[in-house]
């Protein structure tokens, strides 16, 4: 599958979703995006792209979610890095081949991307949000400094009185010295409205670290600001930090377990379809026969005494190189003559 890199899908859904009055700074937001995902591989970044709009626009048996229906399709297609046939010449039928061939390859791109969707995902989150504001007069961006803190950076775009309404936090711990009328750093901890000045805001945010069994943990935090013209939200995936240990060393434990694991899954499907190959080759031939102490009446062949047993099925299989395989059916004994029949089959591999 040909898969634009998405850099250039945003640019084209910024341009088509988003012609508002208002100037739109693409490049703040996407700077963000790309800077969040600036460590995953560009097929493991897709791979969650696509999962997540597969998710948010279809449904399990390939249907366009009726959720999607009536928002602008348009934006939609174009911000998934998928080339679509030439027979499909409007959104919604994009759209609804997108659907279809996600529900054969979902599994395939979660497993490509099951390590960097704990980034991509919230990250293309936040990109939606950045894109909102700032169409609404409100530009917030943030930098991270891993593993540790982010700062979340906000101005007005025009003269509009913007407020933060509200703050959640998950293990994150923030202050800012923008709302003070001292200019004093102060906690900001959500528990009343601001008005974003007019010369902007600075956030401080710090993540909250735990020690287990020796090693620093950082859990995975977030802070979510809401204004007045919608939400900010950042997402920081955990972290381990042991030594020299961060997300780096972690994510090359994981590749190579996935590699290893990879490897074996492939080898265990060689060994399957080996199996299955000489199953589909196998012949079988049957035959019966008795052995008895002497010469009996029988509708089957006489063999020749209980020695004879092994002989005789090796000279009726041998002759095209089968193996054979024997089962007693029935065995008599009596008047000097027992008699036992064997049932057989001559297997050819």
């Amino acid at each position: 599958m040909d898969k634009p890199r998405f850099r250039s899908a945003i640019v084209a859904v910024v341009s088509a979703l988003y012609a508002y009055s208002y100037p739109v700074a693409a490049s703040d937001c996407s700077d963000v995006y790309a800077s969040a995902t600036r460590n995953i591989k560009t097929n493991e970044r897709q791979a969650s792209e696509l999962l997540y709009f597969f998710n948010k626009h279809c449904e399990s048996n390939g249907e366009v979610s009726s959720s999607s229906t009536g928002i602008n399709l348009e934006a939609v297609v174009k911000a998934i890095p998928m080339k679509f046939g030439a027979e499909n010449s409007n959104a919604q039928q994009k759209l609804s081949e997108f659907c279809k061939i996600g529900t054969s390859l979902s599994t395939q791109w979660e497993n490509e991307s099951s390590y960097s969707s704990t980034v991509t995902v919230p990250s293309l989150v936040n990109f939606n949000e950045c894109i909102a504001l700032q169409n609404k007069g409100v530009r917030i961006t943030h930098a991270t400094q891993e593993p540790t803190s982010v700062m979340i950076t906000g101005d007005r775009t025009d003269a509009n009185l913007i407020y933060i309404d509200a703050a959640t936090f998950n293990n994150m711990t923030c202050t800012s010295a923008s709302f003070s009328s001292s200019g004093n750093k102060e906690d900001f901890d959500g528990s009343k409205r601001l008005r974003v000045p007019d010369t902007g805001f600075n956030i401080s945010c710090q993540r909250k670290e735990m020690i287990e069994a020796g090693k620093k943990v950082y859990p995975l935090a977030s802070v979510a600001i809401g204004t007045s013209e919608g939400s900010y939200t950042v997402v920081m995936p955990d972290e381990e930090l042991y030594g020299y240990d961060v997300a780096s060393a972690n994510r090359a434990k994981f590749t190579a377990l996935m590699t290893e694991k990879n490897q074996l899954s492939a080898e265990l499907g060689d060994k399957i379809r080996n199996l299955q190959t000489r199953l589909d080759n196998v012949s079988v031939r049957p035959f019966a026969f008795h052995v008895a102490d002497g010469p009996t009446f029988s509708n089957v062949p006489f063999a020749g005494d209980v020695n004879a047993v092994t002989p005789y099925a090796a000279s009726i299989c041998n002759q095209d190189g089968s193996v054979p395989v024997l089962q007693v059916m029935t065995s008599l004994s009596g008047g000097g003559h027992g008699i036992t029949t064997y049932a057989g089959a001559c297997l050819k591999k």
